[in-house]
């Protein structure tokens, strides 16, 4: 089951644990989001990603929301089927997922 994102506003950071950075290619556009298991409950995907902090591993998106980073980098289930959703949800007339990135140094504990 999917839930609507609440806004910015009411909810202006998340910590996602289980997370990758990933990049996605539709059209002309190429974007990083991350995708991971948030703090809020259930799987998530970012906006597109802004600035990344690699060393606070903290990241900013279009949206305005910040984004920390903690935990192992992978892949989390519930992540996974919300990107399929996003991705068949999008209003791009083609998208992939390019490529699935790990952070240098970011902690796997």
């Amino acid at each position: 089951m999917l839930w609507k994102t609440k806004p910015v506003e009411e909810q202006p950071e998340i910590t996602l644990t289980f997370w990758p950075l990933i990049k996605v290619a539709g059209d002309d556009l190429t974007t990083l989001h991350l995708i991971g298991r948030a703090d809020t409950g259930g799987g998530r995907v970012s906006s597109a990603i802004l600035d990344f902090d690699q060393e606070r591993l903290v990241a900013k998106t279009v949206s305005g929301r910040v984004y920390k980073l903690e935990g192992a980098q992978s892949i989390d289930d519930d992540a996974l089927y919300v990107l399929e959703h996003w991705i068949g949800n999008n209003s791009f007339s083609f998208i992939r997922l390019e490529e699935v990135l790990f952070v240098a140094g970011a902690c796997n504990a």
